[in-house]
């Protein structure tokens, strides 16, 4: 009953703007890019880690075997 109430509402209401999300959709699209971001930035964080660390040549020898690992 509730859910049929809340179509009509909507319809009611007329179109959205083009452009506008409901805000269940915004929120959940807005929470993937923050998390995509954070993943990036943390492996970012991490690569600057590693080539401190090790060196370019420790570095790439590392990526190299993990991408060799990953196929």
């Amino acid at each position: 009953m509730a859910l049929s109430l809340h179509r009509q509402m909507d319809a009611a209401a007329g179109p959205a703007p083009r452009g506008s999300q409901s805000g269940r959709s915004g929120l959940g699209a807005r929470m993937v890019v923050v998390g995509s971001v954070a993943v990036a930035g943390a492996l970012f964080a991490a690569a600057c880690v590693l080539w401190a660390r090790h060196g370019a040549t420790v570095f790439f020898d590392i990526m190299s075997a993990g991408i060799a690992a990953c196929l």
